[in-house]
Formats: C-alpha cells, structure tokens, sequence
C-alpha cells in the first residue's frame, strides 16, 4: 500500500476477499466502519487465503462481529 488513507486500503483490496465481503451485506456493514489500521490488519490477514471456501468462512466470521 503507498500511504495510509481508507481510499487506499479500499484500491489494494484482494479481489476474493472483496467478492466476499459483496456476498455479506453484515460483514461489509462490519468491515467499512471499522479504522484504518484494523482494516489493515484484517486486508493483511485476508492476503494468506488460499481458497474460496476458506474466504466465504473468513468474511463470514467477520460478520459476526458486526
């Protein structure tokens, strides 16, 4: 990422995890008003999936914390 704003993080999103998030109107609700630096964290964390299943499972999971 080349410097610190939201619209930033939002231009380097994964494309699964974003599909994802799409597909999880709770998660996406959860993940958008979260800060910066989680939303970092949590892009970070989303970069070492491997499959779909395990996305879907990851932004699912999100979801509940919204």
């Amino acid at each position: 990422m080349k410097n610190n704003t939201r619209t930033d993080y939002f231009a380097d999103l994964p494309l699964g995890f974003g599909a994802a998030l799409l597909g999880n109107a709770a998660a996406m609700n959860y993940f958008t008003g979260l800060d910066a630096r989680r939303q970092r964290e949590i892009l970070e964390a989303s970069r070492a999936i491997e499959s779909k299943g395990e996305m879907k499972a990851f932004v699912a999971n999100l979801a509940s914390f919204g």
